[in-house]
């Protein structure tokens, strides 16, 4: 049943199935006849109009219907007992009370219960919030003890790990220095090898070039002849400097012209064709120009130099490979590096040593240290975390008291009251007007009363 206490405020007392007395007087032929076949509401009506003044007749039947519908709303009386027997006994109580009251006196006890109801939800709520700022504080207090359990577990772990963990760096350094120096001492043996082992070939490539200069001199040949590159663009030999001639080639007489239309663009083809065939007689007369004066007029010293040239080609690639080969070799027992080695391998296993000696620790550390530490943190904690869970504890205990008090009392006006009432007048406000027509000999009885709200 939902009730409105004229503040604003509602209560849920029964089913909407359920018929208010007042339903009755209006629709008497909906109202239930007693196993006797007498008309409980039409008797109902007769009394309390006839009769102001008879008014425990009037209670009387009223609890006969109270109970019936109560009956029906909750079940059978047996039960109802059998749930609450010491509420029981007061809704008894109270019935008996009640069918000794006046009009007026009926009224003013509803509304007390009404107040009674809303005080009691007002405290529940309250009590709501105490349980609420009791489980915070100590689902605060856990957080905060298991947050310093951890923190203080970091902490001397951390301690522990330390004292180990700066010996290893210190040997880290030392070890890098010593790899540091290995590496040098090993490069510088590499070195040594490969200038041992092309040394000769370095001798072969400077005594031929001294035999070209020479050539050249003697043949009083320009001294460009004595260059690489002059053999490359003029007499090459070879799939790598005819590439090298081609490229020259196209550069000079494809793509200097075209990225010079580039810079300054040619509207016209004529003149795009006049910068080409300028580029070519220039770059071309040039080309034909160092051709006669070195290979037209000194045909015996370029053949030297073609020679040379392809000697000193073939003694650098033997270079080449000696030194990829001796880059290559991993064994480096040539290269006196077993002292290096030793102190590395000493260093390896002190740093091992200590690695293990920090495991032992904290081993140690875990099956000692850590369990009286948490047993030391739980027992300075446990009295707060403890003194919380009580209020907490007693804060839910209030509440459900109340909650089940409120339930009780709920039930009892329902029972009491809005049958007699009416589940839509059950406020202050339907009352104090009731309450105003009795003084006032507006109506006589509660029935008619109601009847004049519902008009």
């Amino acid at each position: 049943m939902d009730m409105d206490w004229g503040n604003g405020s509602s209560m849920d007392f029964s089913d909407d199935s359920r018929q208010t007395g007042v339903d009755w007087e209006e629709n008497p032929q909906n109202m239930p006849s007693d196993q006797n076949g007498s008309d409980f509401a039409m008797d109902n009506i007769e009394v309390e109009k006839e009769e102001a003044t008879g008014w425990q007749d009037a209670g009387s039947e009223g609890n006969s219907e109270f109970s019936e519908n109560t009956n029906s709303a909750f079940g059978n009386d047996d039960e109802s007992a059998q749930a609450t027997p010491s509420a029981q006994d007061d809704w008894s109580g109270e019935a008996g009370d009640l069918e000794n009251c006046s009009p007026l006196e009926f009224l003013e006890k509803a509304k007390q219960a009404i107040k009674d109801c809303e005080e009691l939800a007002k405290n529940v709520a309250s009590a709501k919030k105490e349980v609420e700022f009791a489980k915070k504080e100590y689902d605060d207090a856990e957080k905060e003890h298991s947050a310093r359990k951890e923190k203080m577990l970091k902490a001397r772990t951390a301690e522990v790990e330390n004292i180990y963990e700066e010996k290893i760096q210190r040997i880290d350094v030392s070890l890098k220095t010593v790899k540091e120096q290995r590496e040098a001492a090993k490069q510088k043996g590499i070195e040594n090898r490969i200038k041992d082992e092309t040394g000769p070939l370095y001798a072969e490539i400077k005594d031929q070039k001294k035999r070209l200069a020479a050539a050249v001199r003697k043949a009083n040949a320009p001294s460009i002849m004595n260059l690489e590159m002059f053999y490359t663009l003029f007499k090459p030999d070879g799939i790598a400097e005819i590439a090298v001639l081609m490229t020259a080639f196209l550069l000079f007489f494809v793509l200097l012209p075209v990225l010079i239309c580039l810079i300054q663009p040619i509207k016209t083809f004529p003149i795009y064709l006049l910068i080409w065939v300028a580029d070519i007689a220039l770059f071309g007369s040039i080309y034909y120009f160092i051709y006669n004066k070195t290979i037209g007029k000194y045909p015996d010293t370029v053949q030297v130099g073609r020679e040379v040239w392809t000697i000193v080609k073939g003694k650098e690639a033997e270079i080449n490979k000696i030194t990829s080969s001796i880059n290559a070799d991993k064994d480096e027992s040539c290269y006196n590096l077993s002292e290096y080695d030793q102190k590395i391998s000493s260093a390896e296993a002190e740093r091992q040593d200590i690695i293990d000696q920090k495991r032992d620790a904290l081993d140690e550390f875990e099956q000692g240290e850590k369990l009286r530490l948490m047993e030391d943190i739980d027992m300075s904690d446990q009295a707060v975390i403890d003194g919380l869970k009580r209020a907490y504890d007693e804060a839910n205990a209030k509440k459900e008291e109340l909650e089940a008090q409120e339930e009780r009392k709920v039930f009892e006006l329902s029972r009491n009251f809005e049958q007699k009432i009416g589940k839509a007048h059950m406020n202050l406000k339907d009352l104090d007007m009731m309450i105003d027509w009795i003084d006032a000999k507006e109506v006589s009885t509660i029935t008619e009363a109601v009847i004049k709200l519902e008009k």
